[in-house]
């Protein structure tokens, strides 16, 4: 005897109550841990980072909310195109080694980015 049957109708209606959750929860970490980025970005530009990194789950492959966030630092530590930047072809290589699972392949390049972020900072 079956008590409970969710539809896909409310499986559905579920994510789309998830998916929201997360944005706002995201907006308010990154809001938190780059105080100064944000400052210098409308409210719906900083709505518009969180849902390309939604976006961007599939593509590179994210299973968890701390991939989400991960790939968020990494927008904020090394630009909200960081994945599409001529200059920075070292991330490519490791964000797209589907080998390496997506918690490996973000930390990696998350230590990265706050690594050359330190020396370029030593540097001036």
């Amino acid at each position: 005897m079956k008590l409970w049957t969710i539809r896909n109708e409310q499986l559905a209606a579920l994510q789309v109550a998830y998916e929201r959750q997360l944005c706002e929860r995201a907006v308010a970490y990154v809001r938190r841990h780059y105080p100064q980025v944000c400052a210098a970005l409308e409210e719906r530009s900083i709505r518009a980072s969180v849902e390309t990194a939604l976006q961007k789950r599939v593509q590179y492959r994210f299973d968890s909310e701390e991939t989400f966030f991960a790939y968020l630092d990494l927008m904020y530590l090394l630009g909200l195109d960081f994945d599409r930047d001529p200059e920075k072809e070292w991330v490519r290589g490791t964000l797209t080694d589907f080998d390496l699972g997506p918690r490996t392949r973000l930390l990696l390049l998350v230590e990265e980015a706050r690594e050359r972020a330190r020396r370029a900072g030593a540097r001036t």
